[in-house]
Order: C-alpha cells, then structure tokens, then sequence
C-alpha cells in the first residue's frame, strides 16, 4: 500500500514539470541518450545526467534505462521535459526494433483507449471477458461462436463439471507502457549494448551531431550513408563509446576527439556494403542511401520472408562461428567463397567477427540459388575427399545433400514457406560443421 501511495505521489509531483526552456528535436533514427546528451549542451550542463534527475522531484531516470526506456513515471518526466509525446519517444528506444527481432505475442490490440492487448499465448484457453470483447468487436462474432473455437468446448469431456467453472484471475495493474516492448532476454541474446553504442565518424562530423539507435545493435557495423565501419570504442584508450556522453565526438576517458581517428571506407560496390544495407532496410524498413534493393538478390527467398525470421536465421548462423568449428569443412569453404581477409579493415575484434558472419550469412542467399548450390557442392565433395571409407556415413552425407540440392531447384520465387526452406539449409550446414573435422591439408 505504501508503494502505491509513493508512487501516485510521485505522478502527482510531475503534473507540475515544465518543458526545459532549451529543447532540440529528434532527428531521424536517433538514440534517446544522443538526444539528453544534446539538450545537456543546449542547457549548458555540463553533466548530461542533470537532465534525468531534475531539481525538487523525487523521480529519477537511471541512465541504464534510457535504451529500454519501459517506466510510466521514466516516460511521463521525460516527455514534459523535452516536450515530446509517447510516440516520439518511445521511437527514441531499442523497443522500436522489437517487432523485428521477436515474433508478435499479441493477437490484437483494442482500436481505442485503453489499448487493451490479447496475446496469442492466451487465444487457446481465452477466458477473460475484456478479451472476448476485444475479439468480438474487431471480428463481429459472439461469444458463444467464439468460445467454441476455443480449447473451452472440450471442458465437458475432458474434465469434471466442478472444475468447468471459469476461475477467477486478473493481473496486477503493470507500470509499463502499453506498445510492443523487446524483452531483456531477447536483449541478452542478441548482445544489445544498453550502455555503450558504436558511432559513424561521418555522421558526428556534421551538424546536428547525434547517435543512431540502431548503432547499439551487435550486426551494425557499418554507416551506409558515409560507407565507413563503425567504431566500437576509442581508438586511442579503448574505452567503450558510452551512450550517454558530455560530448558526441569526445572520449570522457582519455578526452581525445573520436572524429581524428582513421577512417575505414568501404567501396559501395562490396558484399559487405550491400549486405549491411539490406540488414538495415529489414530492421528499419527505410531504403538507406536510397537504395532500392541489390541485383545480386533478386529471387532470393530473404526478401520473402518477414523481418524476425531474417534476424532469427542470422542468430542462428552465428553459431557457425564458435572457435570449435572454425577450421571445420564447411566454413573452410565458405571463407574461400566469400570472404576476403581485407573487405573489414576494423581494428575491433568484435566487429572483425560480425563482419564475417554477415558476408557467409548473405553471400548463401545472393545470386539465388547459384551461391548456395556452389556451397553445398563444394562441400560435399570436399567431405567425400577427407572420408575415404564410402561407408553408411557417407552415403547419408550424398543423399541428404541431394534432398537439399533437389528442395532448393523445386523451390519456386512464390513459394509461400521461404523461411522454413532458409532453416532447412542453415541447420543442415550446421551439422556438417558439427560432425567434420579440420580438412586435410594436400
């Protein structure tokens, strides 16, 4: 109870914060911390976290927060500080990527206030009547109809008639934001920075200089605008980029500017420039530098599938990269298909890494399906090559590699399954990975 008082004490107290009298406007894609760091310079505070703690208000915005800003009372602050509305804040978050990197757990949304949502786990055993009303309005049936197309029907057979009767429940009213949120797993998973960013020397170099949202995702590693790879941290202490910074261009460790550090520009014509650009229009859903789609993947099932499937086959192929399967056959023959040693000229380990998983992970799908075929012949011959005994062993590796082969010719530009084929293909390299050696030198 007291929780509750503290907390409608502390909404109250905001009712009274006004909009900081010097304010800047988002600029497109950009991160929140980028935008507290450039209203601190508007203020002239030295401290960028001044902003998140104001005077006479008990309510305080952690700066850990601020990429998955999901807080009722986080929002309210910053909203009548920086005079913003939800949307436009909320876009200022990591959550705004959240429908690309997980799959929907909501069925509908109410059309209007309160945005109730009902969620596709709940739709099997659905019993709340706020939901069944929800449905019932978007799908103009009753609640007879559409009780009966749930797992409810069968209460009277599969169990007795005293357990038949709906069991009360109800949640406890949540303190986040009513809008898709991306989940702390799915930000374990993917290795999202929530505290440091990569930056695009080129993108602080002009003015208004501020940090892209999307620089703190691990598979950015390049600024398709200026065709320069990002920085992961300081090139002169190797401190980490924070988020949330007292300059855009400036190390807060060692003080130098990160803008006079070398720059390394990609030729626009390379895999890994095209390759970005088409991560990016999947999480963005934006043509970047006005691109409107590469040649090389034209038919390729990648443009068919929906953004969370994309980002799911990506994770996925970065297990190929585990040390143990490093000198396996089938990145042997990727690495001598796809990758040329120079094509990332970072010095950061971390996106050396990412950029080899992006090129074998897109070089599979271009050029539809000759750079597959090619991949998995080679392969293959090279596995019959190491295993002289033409044993069952054998044998299963030649027939599941004509399954493969005979699945991707048939597979038509509108089959309606590209995601489950893409599966098919990147776990079956998979087990090759796992289940073969280091080839043999000649």
């Amino acid at each position: 109870m007291q929780a509750e008082e503290r907390e409608q004490g502390r909404q109250h107290q905001l009712l009274g914060v006004l909009p900081l009298p010097r304010r800047v406007s988002p600029r497109p894609s950009e991160d929140l911390a980028s935008v507290i760091v450039r209203t601190a310079h508007a203020m002239g505070y030295s401290e960028p976290g001044w902003i998140l703690r104001p005077e006479k208000v008990a309510h305080v915005v952690a700066p850990g927060e601020l990429a998955l800003l999901r807080r009722r009372l986080d929002y309210e602050l910053l909203m009548r500080l920086l005079d913003i509305d939800e949307a436009t804040l909320y876009r200022l978050t990591l959550h705004r990527f959240a429908m690309c990197y997980e799959f929907p757990d909501w069925a509908l949304i109410s059309p209007e206030p309160p945005r109730r949502k009902v969620y596709s786990r709940e739709l099997p055993l659905l019993h709340r009547l706020a939901d069944y009303q929800v449905i019932e309005r978007a799908l103009g049936l009753g609640e007879a109809e559409l009780h009966h197309m749930t797992l409810h029907c069968f209460a009277a057979r599969l169990q007795s008639p005293e357990r038949g009767a709906r069991a009360p429940s109800s949640y406890p009213a949540g303190e986040s934001i009513d809008r898709p949120l991306l989940s702390r797993s799915t930000v374990r998973r993917l290795d999202i920075s929530l505290r440091s960013t990569k930056i695009c020397p080129g993108c602080l170099d002009e003015a208004p200089a501020y940090d892209r949202l999307f620089w703190r995702l691990r598979s950015v590693i390049l600024c398709p605008y200026h065709a320069l790879l990002l920085l992961d941290r300081c090139l002169y202490c190797s401190a980490p980029i924070p988020g949330l910074r007292r300059s855009p261009g400036r190390c807060p460790y060692c003080r130098r500017e990160y803008l006079q550090a070398p720059r390394a520009l990609i030729a626009p014509t390379s895999w890994l420039y095209e390759d970005q650009t088409l991560l990016l229009h999947q999480l963005t859903a934006e043509n970047a530098n006005g691109w409107t789609g590469s040649p090389a993947f034209a038919g390729s099932p990648v443009l068919r599938i929906e953004p969370w499937h994309y980002f799911a086959l990506l994770e996925r192929f970065e297990n190929f990269l585990q040390p143990r399967l490093a000198g396996s056959i089938v990145m042997q023959t990727l690495k001598k298909l796809a990758w040329v040693d120079d094509q990332s000229a970072s010095e950061s380990p971390v996106i050396q890494k990412v950029a080899l998983q992006i090129a074998l992970f897109h070089y599979l799908l271009a050029s539809w399906p000759e750079n597959l075929l090619a991949a998995l012949d080679r392969t293959h011959t090279l596995l019959k090559g190491q295993h002289e005994r033409r044993g069952a062993l054998g044998d299963s590796w030649q027939a599941e590699a004509d399954r493969l082969a005979q699945r991707i010719r048939s597979a038509s530009i509108d089959d309606d399954a590209p995601f489950v084929l893409l599966s098919q293909v990147f776990d079956t390299f998979f087990t090759w990975a796992t289940l073969t050696g280091i080839p043999t030198r000649r």
